[in-house]
């Protein structure tokens, strides 16, 4: 009898280290499901979602980053532009250009609402305050007043990853026909980024011919637009140059 007890004994300890092996086994199992899964869920679902790319687009431009558009473009450039640029053929060129033009057109859109809501403010808060000292920029015509001439010079204020000035430029280039030409000034540079600024200029189409001919120039700003208006830091700006004086030229004038 005691024999028969003790081996019923063992038969339920071993049923039971048995069970506990099993559910040990199953939390590995589901720990390990639950890791597999994980790790194949794309990591940058999210990024790609707010350009508009699929993860297969977004993982290419990557790796196009890191061959010869990472090494000629500013680090500023988008997904779309490198995908565009580094297009298999020309219906997939059309398909990104046409998305980049509609961003940039959006975006240009709400630049100008936002400039005119800040020239309303600033109309309000500061009433009569000069906001452009008259000694630093002598102007003889009101804004209302400045029609462009054949030798008038725009000056263009922007920065290399300024992604709201790209609609603004082709703009101001536009008006290349009425003028002497464009003088672009880069806010944040100096003459050791003169690389960066001449792919900036590539990427828009500026041959150096335009430059050799003097149409448009390509400049660091160094201060320029600082001290032409002391309390405008945000581009794009623009300005007009009329032999010696420098005329404000609002944005609202390229519509």
């Amino acid at each position: 009898m005691r024999f028969k007890l003790i081996v019923v004994l063992l038969l339920l300890f071993a049923s039971a280290l048995n069970a506990q092996t099993i559910t040990q086994v199953n939390e590995l199992s589901l720990d390990r499901t639950n890791t597999e899964v994980g790790i194949s869920v794309p990591v940058h679902t999210t990024e790609a979602a707010l350009w508009g790319l699929s993860n297969e687009e977004w993982e290419r431009h990557l790796e196009l980053l890191r061959g010869i558009r990472g090494r000629l473009s500013s680090e500023g450039i988008s997904p779309i532009e490198v995908l565009g640029i580094h297009a298999r053929n020309d219906a997939e060129r059309e398909h990104y250009a046409e998305v980049w033009a509609q961003m940039m057109i959006m975006d240009a859109e709400r630049v100008l609402k936002f400039q005119k809501a800040y020239d309303q403010a600033i109309r309000e808060i500061a009433a009569d305050m000069p906001l452009i000292d008259p000694e630093l920029v002598p102007t003889k015509e009101t804004n209302d007043e400045v029609e462009l001439l054949p030798t008038d010079r725009i000056m263009y204020f922007t920065s290399l990853d300024c992604l709201a000035c790209e609609v603004i430029y082709e703009r101001t280039a536009q008006l290349l026909l009425e003028v002497d030409g464009i003088d672009v000034y880069f806010l944040g540079t100096s003459t050791d980024d003169h690389v960066q600024i001449r792919n900036w200029a590539r990427e828009r189409g500026i041959v150096p011919l335009d430059v050799r001919s003097n149409t448009i120039t390509l400049n660091a700003d160094n201060g320029s637009l600082k001290t032409l208006v002391p309390r405008m830091h945000e581009v794009p700006f623009l300005m007009l140059r009329r032999g010696e004086e420098s005329l404000d030229f609002p944005i609202e004038k390229l519509q």
